[in-house]
């Protein structure tokens, strides 16, 4: 029987449809709820399928000005019972808009730049793109939508103020001038001078008031600056514009080792792999030649993270174990900024962490990853004395890793756990990149062996922890120089741990030598003595004590302070010595 045009009628479902309501879909398309896998490599079987209306405006709200519009999203629709259709399905959290996909996965929690709303997501190959920042677009540039509705960014000229020069400093100077913004450093040394049209403030943070964005260098503390003015960072933007894939890797120890074995398995495979972060490349740096199809992988510390609101796709967290509480007031704030690298995940993102250490443990319980892999355990990245294990199967040979010490068999682990999906279980790309997997300089580093004696650097071991995972790594009696700023950490621990291994001898150098001997009386560690001097003395003191089969360790278990700039030069300091007196 035919409706009257304009009565009412009530679907299978229940709910009320009029006859004469017209479909307004000339503009909607199927669109994939995709999983990961889809986005990324375009071929897999959609979990569910919905019509999306493309239609939709978009406008930012900027915080310079309120009356310049609103921002308006699409969002996932609610059934009667007020669910969201697509979690319910377990598929995404977050709204979805056209069927060239969601793009970015990354979640936002709290305000962003100037008290903004989360992120609008888009189309990931898509030309139309959000005015999300002022920021974002070089000033005068046009805005297209596909609603045909062409707005131009409001010219505004941003200052912004960088806070320290140092490597990420300088990146952030390069790439905020070139998106055309007013940039003024500020950097405590005041060694600086201004260079192609940036200023350069008369005396440290004198003025940053005036500021309209601030970008602060990791050694900054964020609530070290003043309120009321936006603050972000060299890889918080990273992380806004990167297109591709991006695994973040922290924890205490063993970072730059699964960060570049992680690398070296995805270019083995032929994909196209950068590696940067704490490591010692910024990203912004490497910004424009990143395509959506590569993979970034980011050694994060916790200066870098403290004040993060994304989080990257794929995060590893190592052991935590105590450490910068010079910097961080306590433990528990250590661990807190540690935890922003998994806190904003989305469901379709993975987080691998060590199963046996509480706080990385709690820090991966903060992810709404679905997928979680436990190192170290039969259900995750098992690791046995003859190699690595997944489900069973050995996909690593402990003989195919070079590197010394059971603790490189671990961070392996976890850069196996990140890559072999993106490589596809190829186990020969695998094992390929791990036998390729070279040390970090002044890691573990054997720079000679002369008189049956051996030579080894790892200037870069800056905790009690990684010092006694150093001396597991080396069979035989050793003479262990320890010294430096401890970072407010205790050496209770180490000293304990040094009475139960083979160490001959013990050569204190630097401001935590008192601290540190006296730990080694308390736990009833002798053979020690204060070393104090250049670098030439303290190599020649240990040729005098090592004995043929001896290794001399240089694994201070602290920050470089004094005579050194950093651990790079103490370590280079060390190696110069032995090659002039030894070699």
């Amino acid at each position: 029987m035919r409706v009257p045009r304009g009565r009412r009628r009530v679907l299978p479902d229940r709910r009320e449809h009029r006859t004469d309501r017209r479909r307004n879909d000339r503009r909607a398309d199927r669109a994939c709820l995709p999983c990961r896998p889809c986005r990324d490599h375009g071929t897999c079987r959609p979990t569910a399928t919905r019509q999306i209306n493309t239609r939709t405006l978009l406008r930012q709200q900027w915080a310079a000005d309120p009356d310049h519009g609103v921002l308006v999203r699409a969002g996932v629709r609610r059934n009667r019972a007020g669910h969201r259709s697509a979690e319910r399905l377990g598929v995404h959290s977050y709204a979805v808009r056209g069927a060239r996909g969601t793009g970015s996965s990354h979640r936002h929690i709290g305000p962003r730049l100037g008290g903004h709303a989360d992120r609008p997501l888009r189309g990931r190959h898509s030309r139309y793109r959000t005015c999300e920042d002022r920021d974002q677009f070089r000033v005068g540039q046009a805005v297209p939508h596909k609603d045909r509705r062409l707005r131009r960014v409001k010219e505004h000229r941003l200052r912004v103020a960088v806070i320290g020069h140092g490597v990420e400093g300088q990146a952030a100077v390069e790439y905020w001038r070139a998106q055309g913004h007013a940039v003024v450093i500020h950097e405590r040394s005041g060694t600086v001078e201004p260079y192609g049209g940036v200023e350069v403030a008369d005396e440290y943070l004198a003025g940053v008031e005036s500021a309209e964005l601030i970008v602060r260098s990791p050694s900054v503390r964020p609530d070290s600056l003043p309120t009321g003015i936006p603050v972000t960072s060299v890889i918080g933007e990273f992380m806004k514009r990167c297109p591709a894939r991006v695994i973040g890797v922290t924890g205490t120890n063993g970072k730059g080792t699964t960060a570049t074995a992680a690398t070296a398995i995805l270019r083995a495979a032929g994909r196209t792999a950068f590696v940067a972060g704490n490591i010692g490349t910024p990203p912004l740096s490497l910004l424009s030649r990143i395509k959506a199809e590569d993979v970034v992988v980011l050694e994060l510390s916790s200066f870098q993270l403290m004040d993060l609101t994304l989080s990257p796709q794929v995060a590893v967290v190592l052991p935590i174990t105590p450490d910068h509480l010079n910097w961080h007031h306590d433990l528990t704030e250590y661990e807190q900024a540690k935890a922003a690298i998994a806190a904003f995940q989305s469901r379709q993102d993975i987080v691998v962490y060590a199963a046996d250490s509480p706080p990385a443990a709690r820090i991966a319980a903060l992810s709404r990853a679905q997928r979680r892999v436990p190192l170290g355990r039969p259900e995750g990245m098992d690791i046995r004395p003859n190699g690595i294990y997944l489900g069973g199967e050995q996909v690593v040979d402990a003989r195919d890793v070079t590197l010394p010490g059971r603790h490189n068999l671990f961070n392996i682990a976890a850069a196996v756990a990140v890559t072999y999906d993106l490589v596809h279980g190829d186990l020969d790309a695998v094992r390929t990149g791990v036998r390729a997997m070279e040390g970090l300089p002044h890691r573990l580093q054997t720079v000679a062996i002369a008189g049956g004696v051996r030579w080894v650097d790892d200037s870069l071991s800056t905790t009690p922890q990684s010092t006694l995972a150093a001396t597991d790594a080396y069979d035989g009696p050793k003479v262990l120089i320890l010294g430096g700023s401890s970072k407010g950490v205790s050496f209770e621990d180490l000293a304990a741990g040094l009475r139960e291994r083979q160490v001959r001898a013990v050569l204190l150098i630097g401001e935590e030598a008192p601290h540190i001997a006296a730990a080694l009386d308390a736990a009833g560690v002798h053979g020690y003595e204060h070393a104090p001097g250049p670098m030439a003395d303290l190599v020649a003191r240990a040729a005098a004590v090592a004995r043929p089969g001896d290794t001399v360790l240089l694994s201070p278990a602290c920050a470089a302070v004094g005579e050194y700039r950093d651990y790079a030069d103490r370590g280079k300091q060390f190696d110069e010595a032995i090659r002039r007196r030894v070699l």
